[in-house]
């Protein structure tokens, strides 16, 4: 994971002393979190459709600023996605999934992560937090797509740069 590769180099390193700054920072530009740090995919409006076994995802995601309309089946709304996303370039398949809430009451959000794994067994983690915990789903899934859409070593340097940045 780029976030956990990022940490663990820039403390072994002569860099100055990691802040909580520097810690959300990362966390952000790793997993895409905020209007600040877009990955390649971004989630536009959707919808699921069938019952039982089998879902239909029909929706719109922007890949690297385009809106494209794409459709993927699957066992649910995380593997319908995934999918949707093999006719653009994203083979990946799910190895963990969790969430859980942020908050509570009228303001509590979900918050949802993802690891993913190409043909190759390279491991991906996305992140995403929305108010609909469908949303956050589908919001993880393309952090993790946009993640692995890059080399890991191109992701860690990206983080590095956007944390450094930050210190000036």
């Amino acid at each position: 994971d780029y976030y956990c590769d990022w940490s663990s180099d820039v403390c072994s390193s002569d860099l100055a002393e990691i802040t909580p700054d520097d810690i959300e920072i990362a966390a952000r530009s790793t997993y895409f979190l905020g209007d600040a740090h877009k990955g390649r995919f971004d989630l536009g409006d959707y919808s699921f459709a069938g019952e039982g076994g089998k879902k239909t995802f029909k929706g719109i995601i922007t890949d690297n600023g385009v809106e494209k309309t794409v459709a993927g089946t699957g066992n649910g709304p995380v593997s319908s996605l995934l999918d949707a996303l093999r006719p653009l370039g994203v083979d990946l398949d799910v190895k963990e999934y969790s969430e859980h809430s942020i908050g509570s009451g009228s303001t509590t959000r979900a918050a949802s992560y993802v690891q993913l794994v190409d043909r190759s067994g390279r491991q991906i983690w996305g992140v995403g937090i929305d108010e609909d915990i469908t949303s956050a789903s589908m919001r993880a899934v393309l952090s993790a797509a946009s993640g692995a859409s890059e080399s890991a070593e191109d992701r860690i340097k990206q983080v590095e740069e956007v944390v450094l940045a930050g210190r000036v």
